[in-house]
Parts: C-alpha cells; structure tokens; sequence
C-alpha cells in the first residue's frame, strides 16, 4: 500500500532530522487513493474546506475547518479523502 506522502500535488518544503512539512492543497471532488500514514503527522489549516475521510474498516467522517484548525493523524491510520468543499490546503508536519 502507497504511503500518504508524497503524494501527486504535494510540495515537500522541509525535510530534516525531525520533521517532513508537505504544502499540499485537496482538489474538490477528486478522492486521494487509499493510503497508510507511516508517520504521526499534525495539518495546519491556511485555508478552509470540509474534507470526507474514509477510512479502512468502513468509517467515515466530514469534518469541515478553518484557517489555523489544526488535526493530528496517528501513524497506522489507513484511509482516502476527499475535499467535497473548499479547496482545503494545509501544511502537513510528519513527525519521524
């Protein structure tokens, strides 16, 4: 299975001992690939938008957020999104 980063679209934008920071921008109505978070990560909203998260075992939430929301993804957590408003974009901080 693909991991979540990098990804299409993604702008990596740091990548030192501690840390990857991705600049990355959901397109409306165009799902990412199911996927598995190898890292934690926390995203940092800088614009708004409601996302849908699929996640492996069926799951599902929307959660729509704001600039400066800020959400944590465990590692292990298997999914696919989808913006279905906004675009969202958000720099995404995996931790190693």
């Amino acid at each position: 299975m693909r991991t979540a980063y990098p990804r299409e679209g993604a702008k990596d934008v740091l990548d030192n001992a501690r840390v990857i920071e991705w600049d990355y921008t959901w397109k409306t109505n165009v799902p990412v690939a199911m996927h598995v978070h190898d890292k934690d990560s926390v995203e940092i909203f800088v614009e708004g938008g409601t996302i849908r998260t699929k996640m492996a075992n069926g799951r599902e939430e929307t959660k729509t957020l704001a600039v400066k929301d800020a959400r944590f993804v465990p590692r292990g957590q298997m999914d696919t999104e989808e913006a279905i408003s906004g675009p969202p974009r958000a720099i995404i901080i995996e931790l190693r």
